[in-house]
């Protein structure tokens, strides 16, 4: 009896936070994890902990605002390990001024590349070939700040995760004949290295009570294993407990 191939999953900002703690999840279910960041030590010592459980975790250190370097990384994993069955997109920045009066033209492109651009050069890479396959999921962390724009959040970025809203309702209406599903996870604060950009890092305390990177791993591998026929288009959650963890920047 054949043993069935595993699952491929990429997964973007695979090093720290949401991207880390969805790869150990993903590869704790029987897939092979491609861990993609611009950081490989702290890939490292992701892929350490999934191969340590029995797990299987590779690394393509990729900056996704490269669109070429995107695509090579994709036909790498095509060539080596097969077509990608999930996405998961988690790469993202954000800057400490955010305010718009004190937002620099350079920081606010910045933000659209990495954030925005980064997006759609990944799916782009891996449409191919889930088109081939006949079905894939491709899963963006998007933010509370997508559809509830805030001056916490700041114009870039609550922008930048806007456009991932739109962009993946679109992936949606073009390509469900494809088999393929796509949704945003659009969370308020987590207790993620994210945090420490903000003009005023919210203390400890108050990340107790955030959600967590292992909360949002477990949705998403709820996304991931939901019946082909179900397509969950977005999921917008928060902390019970809101704060205020912040005040808006002046």
């Amino acid at each position: 009896m054949n043993t069935p191939p595993h699952k491929i999953a990429w997964i973007t900002g695979a090093g720290t936070g949401i991207g880390a703690a969805a790869a150990k999840r993903l590869a704790a279910d029987g897939m092979h994890c491609i861990l993609s960041g611009r950081r490989v030590e702290p890939m490292d010592t992701v892929k350490s902990a999934i191969i340590a459980k029995d797990g299987q975790a590779s690394i393509e250190a990729v900056d996704v605002s490269d669109a070429s370097a995107v695509d090579a990384v994709a036909r790498r994993i095509a060539t080596e390990y097969g077509a990608v069955d999930v996405l998961v997109h988690c790469a993202g920045i954000n800057v400490p001024n955010r305010a718009v009066a004190s937002l620099t033209p350079e920081d606010f492109q910045r933000i659209q590349r990495i954030n925005v651009e980064g997006a759609f050069h990944c799916a782009h890479a891996v449409l191919p070939s889930m088109r081939n396959k006949g079905g894939g999921v491709m899963i963006f962390i998007s933010s509370w700040a997508g559809p509830y724009p805030s001056p916490i959040a700041g114009a870039a970025y609550s922008a930048s995760k806007s456009a991932i809203d739109a962009m993946t309702h679109v992936i949606n209406q073009e390509e469900s004949r494809h088999g393929i599903r796509a949704c945003t996870v659009c969370p308020a604060e987590v207790a993620t290295e994210i945090l420490d950009q903000r003009p005023k890092p919210p203390p400890a305390e108050a990340r107790k009570y955030m959600l967590q990177p292992d909360d949002l791993a477990g949705l998403i591998h709820y996304l991931v294993t939901c019946p082909p026929h179900m397509c969950v288009t977005q999921v917008i959650l928060r902390p019970t407990h809101t704060g205020p963890f912040e005040q808006p920047p002046s």
